[in-house]
Order: structure tokens, then sequence, then C-alpha cells
């Protein structure tokens, strides 16, 4: 048996619970600071966070 630690998982992509939240409240802070401009980015993959923050993300 070793000394892992378990980590829990993230509802929104393959990462930990911790960092989903926290990639979600930047996303999501970025949108409110910046609505006069779109927001445009790279998503690398086409997994759960691809599906997950797309859409919670306002469209636009």
């Amino acid at each position: 048996m070793t000394d892992e630690a378990i980590v829990e998982l993230s509802p929104y992509a393959l990462t930990s619970a911790l960092d989903g939240e926290l990639i979600k409240t930047i996303l999501l802070d970025i949108v409110a600071l910046g609505r006069e401009r779109t927001l445009c980015m790279l998503e690398w993959g086409s997994g759960l966070g691809t599906l997950s923050y797309t859409s919670i993300l306002p469209a636009g």
C-alpha cells in the first residue's frame, strides 16, 4: 500500500477539483472584465474540458 493522496477530480476536466474551479473562475472573470472584446482562445484536445468549459461561457 502507498501513501499517495486521493485527489477529487473536477467535473469540468480531467484535473483536480481545485484546478477545475480555478480555470472556470479565470475564464468567467476574463469574460466579465472584457465584454467589449471577443474572448479568443485555442483549446487543445477534444475531451471533457472542451465540452464543459465551452458550455459555461457565453456565446459570442
